[in-house]
């Protein structure tokens, strides 16, 4: 267990470091720490036992299985054919199942290390919400909707380009991901997700409101189904709040004090008098860069996981339509810090985002399933 610390602690305390070397340009600088921060991560996966992860020996079954299986019968017998084609080029090649495991994560893995050298000034942060949320729901052992998360990256990294049929080039990646795992139609929404904007002027109104309706939910849906409970007698509805109010809550204080927004700085503005909070935080330019509306884009996105994670424990699907959204999660914290003046007050935002994500991490290793039943083991 103590290789999971070793990648946590490579992450978040090696970029620092690199950020000292005299790079020629800043996207080389963010390519480093990419790849310094998803490598380890990648090896991770890359080099396990098929004792780790739940579904592993199964997926090893089905790779042994499709060496005396033809193509026809493939074609025939399963709908989510990607993964079970490549395997079974790779065992007409005569590699094994660990050469196939090694190739598969390598592509899983590349969307993410570009989507941060281009979009994130910050990429540890992605790197970091990406291990922390990620890994051990679907990469560790759900190889295809490992596969299908990163076609779908695939078609993100082509939508934040915001170019003019990017959408169309998009929903070609969600209906390739679907051959890999049929949730993937899921995100098909996401280009109209990316256009609302929450205006200042609706902004208590909609998260007021969202916010009623995450408490509420659960009681509604538990009171639907009371209307069958002779045909279901003592039917339970699990629920679990929580993580959907502290998603929303973090979500909230982020669009809250957007350092871009009058709201926030009215705020501050009373909390200092002197205005010293403002001058170190708050910028007096418009920003034209891509972190302005990427963080923007985000939070609709952000609100959407929170009531994912809620309602995962009514149904593990739940949980899956969750995944194919949470680099998200890492998107907004890094545009967020980049919209942010000053650079102590970047390098205390980056300190605080990572603490946060660290103590989720030690929480979800010491009480969580299934980061605490996967003991790692190398091949």
């Amino acid at each position: 267990m103590i290789i999971y610390i070793a990648v946590l602690l490579l992450i978040v305390c090696v970029p620092p470091l690199l950020r000292k070397i005299p790079w020629k340009t800043e996207r080389q600088e963010r390519l480093a720490i990419s790849l310094l921060c998803f490598f380890p991560i990648f090896l991770l996966f890359a080099l396990k036992n098929i004792s780790v992860g739940t579904d592993s020996k199964t997926y090893y079954s089905f790779f042994e299985a499709t060496k005396t299986t033809n193509w026809s019968t493939l074609f025939l017998t399963k709908k989510e054919i990607a993964v079970y084609g490549l395997m079974k080029i790779f065992t007409s090649l005569n590699l094994s199942y660990y050469v196939f495991q090694f190739c598969f994560y390598l592509f899983v893995i590349t969307p993410f290390v570009l989507i941060a050298s281009k979009y994130c000034e910050y990429p540890e942060l992605f790197a970091l919400a990406f291990y922390t949320f990620g890994p051990f729901s679907f990469d560790m052992s759900a190889l295809r909707q490992a596969g299908a998360v990163s076609v779908v990256c695939f078609g993100i990294y082509f939508l934040l380009n915001s170019k003019k049929y990017s959408w169309l080039v998009f929903e070609f990646f969600v209906l390739f991901g679907c051959l890999f795992h049929q949730t993937a139609i899921f995100a098909a929404f996401l280009p109209l997700l990316l256009k609302v904007r929450i205006k200042d002027r609706y902004f208590f109104f909609v998260f007021g409101g969202y916010a009623f309706f995450l408490l509420a939910f659960p009681y509604a849906y538990e009171l639907s189904f009371s209307l069958f409970s002779k045909q279901y007698p003592g039917l339970s509805i699990p629920w679990t709040p929580w993580y959907s109010l502290a998603m929303f809550g973090a979500t909230f204080l982020l669009a809250f004090s957007d350092p871009r927004s009058k709201r926030a700085e009215a705020v501050f503005s009373k909390i200092s008098p002197s205005s010293a909070m403002e001058r170190w935080v708050w910028p007096s330019y418009q920003d034209d860069s891509i972190s302005g509306p990427l963080f923007e884009s985000s939070l609709p996105v952000l609100l959407l996981i929170s009531f994912l994670t809620g309602t995962s424990t009514i149904s593990y699907v739940i949980m899956r339509l969750a995944n194919y959204f949470l680099l998200f999660l890492g998107l907004s914290l890094s545009s967020y810090v980049s919209l942010v003046r000053t650079t102590k007050a970047r390098l205390l935002l980056r300190i605080v985002f990572s603490g946060i994500l660290v103590l989720y991490f030690v929480y979800a290793f010491l009480y969580e399933k299934p980061l605490s039943e996967i003991p790692y083991e190398f091949l």
